[in-house]
């Protein structure tokens, strides 16, 4: 049996390690649309989407949505010339950049594969960016 899901990410490198681990998943089934904030905050608000990459800020103003797993986006370092701050409109000292979260009522299953994918593209982070 296969888990379906549908997630909304914005189409940065922070989202690599949930979409190649999403790659090898077995146990679950995911769409994933790749959008800028505001649109993840319409989709995850609308119901558009289960799962979405916000950042940190966004979060604070989306009703109804827990965080779910144990990774976030952060700043390796404040110097990094690919910082999320600037893409995602939030200040550049934020030490935490980006978070997984849930619409409430999405399945406990969903979420265990989601931290299981996202626990391998992490693990393989030099494979997943190749």
């Amino acid at each position: 049996m296969s888990l379906s899901v549908k997630i909304a990410a914005p189409a940065t490198l922070s989202a690599v390690p949930l979409v190649y681990g999403l790659r090898s998943a077995n146990g679950i089934s995911a769409e994933v649309v790749l959008l800028n904030q505001n649109e993840i905050v319409r989709a995850l608000c609308e119901g558009e989407v289960d799962v979405a990459l916000l950042s940190a800020e966004a979060v604070c103003g989306v009703p109804n949505v827990k965080v779910v797993t144990d990774f976030c986006v952060a700043a390796a370092d404040k110097g990094g010339s690919m910082s999320l701050a600037e893409e995602w409109g939030v200040s550049p000292d934020a030490p935490i950049y980006g978070l997984f979260v849930a619409r409430e009522g999405t399945s406990l299953d969903v979420l265990d594969e989601i931290e299981k994918a996202l626990t391998l593209g992490v693990e393989r982070i030099y494979e997943s960016l190749m």
